[in-house]
Protein backbone atom coordinates (compact mmCIF):
# COMPACT_ATOMS: atom_id res chain seq x y z
CA UNK A 1 0.00 0.00 0.00
CA UNK A 2 1.22 3.51 -0.70
CA UNK A 3 2.55 5.42 2.29
CA UNK A 4 2.88 9.16 2.61
CA UNK A 5 6.48 10.34 2.52
CA UNK A 6 7.66 12.24 5.57
CA UNK A 7 7.79 15.41 3.43
CA UNK A 8 4.21 14.82 2.25
CA UNK A 9 3.18 14.10 5.83
CA UNK A 10 4.73 17.38 7.02
CA UNK A 11 2.97 19.25 4.20
CA UNK A 12 -0.34 17.60 5.14
CA UNK A 13 0.08 18.60 8.80
CA UNK A 14 0.76 22.21 7.80
CA UNK A 15 -2.15 22.28 5.38
CA UNK A 16 -4.67 20.80 7.80
CA UNK A 17 -3.47 22.78 10.80
CA UNK A 18 -6.69 24.80 10.56
CA UNK A 19 -8.63 21.73 11.74
CA UNK A 20 -6.13 20.28 14.20
CA UNK A 21 -7.21 20.26 17.87
CA UNK A 22 -5.32 22.65 20.15
CA UNK A 23 -5.34 23.85 23.77
CA UNK A 24 -4.76 27.59 23.56
CA UNK A 25 -4.30 29.42 26.90
CA UNK A 26 -6.87 32.03 27.97
CA UNK A 27 -4.46 34.98 27.75
CA UNK A 28 -3.68 34.18 24.09
CA UNK A 29 -7.41 33.91 23.30
CA UNK A 30 -8.14 37.20 25.09
CA UNK A 31 -5.35 38.92 23.13
CA UNK A 32 -6.73 37.54 19.84
CA UNK A 33 -10.14 39.17 20.43
CA UNK A 34 -8.41 42.57 20.65
CA UNK A 35 -6.66 42.21 17.27
CA UNK A 36 -7.64 44.10 14.16
CA UNK A 37 -7.52 40.78 12.29
CA UNK A 38 -10.41 39.44 14.45
CA UNK A 39 -12.39 42.68 14.33
CA UNK A 40 -12.14 42.82 10.53
CA UNK A 41 -13.17 39.16 10.07
CA UNK A 42 -16.06 39.54 12.51
CA UNK A 43 -17.31 42.78 10.97
CA UNK A 44 -17.05 41.39 7.43
CA UNK A 45 -19.05 38.30 8.49
CA UNK A 46 -21.79 40.44 10.08
CA UNK A 47 -22.62 42.27 6.84
CA UNK A 48 -26.09 41.27 5.67
CA UNK A 49 -26.61 38.68 8.43
CA UNK A 50 -29.98 38.43 10.17
CA UNK A 51 -29.41 39.56 13.76
CA UNK A 52 -30.94 36.59 15.56
CA UNK A 53 -29.51 34.10 18.06
CA UNK A 54 -28.66 30.83 16.27
CA UNK A 55 -29.57 28.86 19.39
CA UNK A 56 -32.81 30.29 20.81
CA UNK A 57 -33.97 32.60 18.01
CA UNK A 58 -33.97 35.67 20.27
CA UNK A 59 -33.66 39.09 18.67
CA UNK A 60 -32.31 41.99 20.72
CA UNK A 61 -34.77 44.76 21.52
CA UNK A 62 -33.57 47.73 19.41
CA UNK A 63 -34.90 50.10 22.11
CA UNK A 64 -33.08 48.38 24.99
CA UNK A 65 -31.00 50.66 27.20
CA UNK A 66 -28.66 49.21 29.80
CA UNK A 67 -29.63 50.29 33.32
CA UNK A 68 -27.18 52.59 35.10
CA UNK A 69 -25.03 51.08 37.85
CA UNK A 70 -26.60 51.25 41.30
CA UNK A 71 -24.77 49.41 44.08
CA UNK A 72 -27.83 49.60 46.32
CA UNK A 73 -29.98 47.27 44.17
CA UNK A 74 -31.22 44.03 45.64
CA UNK A 75 -29.53 40.82 44.48
CA UNK A 76 -32.77 39.83 42.76
CA UNK A 77 -32.87 43.09 40.79
CA UNK A 78 -29.16 42.75 39.87
CA UNK A 79 -29.79 39.24 38.52
CA UNK A 80 -32.85 40.42 36.57
CA UNK A 81 -30.89 43.29 34.97
CA UNK A 82 -27.93 41.00 34.20
CA UNK A 83 -30.24 38.53 32.42
CA UNK A 84 -32.04 41.33 30.60
CA UNK A 85 -28.66 42.68 29.42
CA UNK A 86 -27.57 39.25 28.14
CA UNK A 87 -30.92 38.70 26.41
CA UNK A 88 -30.45 41.95 24.50
CA UNK A 89 -26.96 41.53 23.14
CA UNK A 90 -25.70 39.49 20.22
CA UNK A 91 -22.17 38.18 20.06
CA UNK A 92 -20.31 36.67 17.15
CA UNK A 93 -19.51 33.25 18.59
CA UNK A 94 -17.08 30.61 17.38
CA UNK A 95 -19.17 27.47 16.87
CA UNK A 96 -16.06 25.37 17.53
CA UNK A 97 -14.20 27.23 20.29
CA UNK A 98 -10.84 28.75 19.46
CA UNK A 99 -9.37 27.15 22.58
CA UNK A 100 -9.71 23.79 20.87
CA UNK A 101 -9.79 24.80 17.18
CA UNK A 102 -7.36 27.72 17.00
CA UNK A 103 -6.88 27.25 13.27
CA UNK A 104 -10.57 28.09 12.71
CA UNK A 105 -10.47 31.42 14.56
CA UNK A 106 -10.93 33.42 11.32
CA UNK A 107 -12.95 30.81 9.40
CA UNK A 108 -16.34 32.37 8.64
CA UNK A 109 -18.06 28.95 8.56
CA UNK A 110 -17.17 28.82 12.27
CA UNK A 111 -19.07 32.03 13.18
CA UNK A 112 -22.62 32.36 14.46
CA UNK A 113 -24.67 34.90 16.37
CA UNK A 114 -25.53 33.97 19.94
CA UNK A 115 -27.35 36.09 22.49
CA UNK A 116 -25.40 36.69 25.70
CA UNK A 117 -27.50 34.10 27.56
CA UNK A 118 -26.91 31.28 25.05
CA UNK A 119 -23.23 32.24 24.71
CA UNK A 120 -22.78 31.97 28.48
CA UNK A 121 -24.48 28.56 28.52
CA UNK A 122 -22.46 27.27 25.56
CA UNK A 123 -19.09 28.42 26.89
CA UNK A 124 -16.36 26.25 25.30
CA UNK A 125 -18.52 23.18 24.71
CA UNK A 126 -18.31 21.18 21.51
CA UNK A 127 -21.11 19.05 20.10
CA UNK A 128 -20.81 16.39 17.43
CA UNK A 129 -23.43 18.28 15.40
CA UNK A 130 -21.30 21.44 15.47
CA UNK A 131 -18.11 19.58 14.51
CA UNK A 132 -19.89 17.98 11.56
CA UNK A 133 -21.48 21.31 10.54
CA UNK A 134 -18.25 23.32 10.57
CA UNK A 135 -15.68 20.76 9.47
CA UNK A 136 -17.97 19.67 6.63
CA UNK A 137 -17.57 23.16 5.15
CA UNK A 138 -13.89 23.77 5.95
CA UNK A 139 -11.43 22.37 3.45
CA UNK A 140 -7.77 21.65 4.13
CA UNK A 141 -5.59 23.95 2.07
CA UNK A 142 -4.41 21.24 -0.37
CA UNK A 143 -4.83 17.55 -1.05
CA UNK A 144 -2.28 15.14 0.45
CA UNK A 145 0.06 13.71 -2.18
CA UNK A 146 0.90 10.04 -1.68
CA UNK A 147 4.12 8.45 -2.88
CA UNK A 148 4.37 4.73 -3.52
CA UNK A 149 7.52 2.93 -2.45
Amino acid sequence: TPKPSSAASDVYKRQTSNITKTDIPQDQRDAFYKTQEWKDARDEWKVGKDQVCACCGRRPDPNYKKAPIDRNRSQEEKEFLYNEFNDNRLLVDHILPIKTYWGLRLEKHNFQYLCGTCNKEKCNTISYKDVKKVLGKVKPIEILKVESN
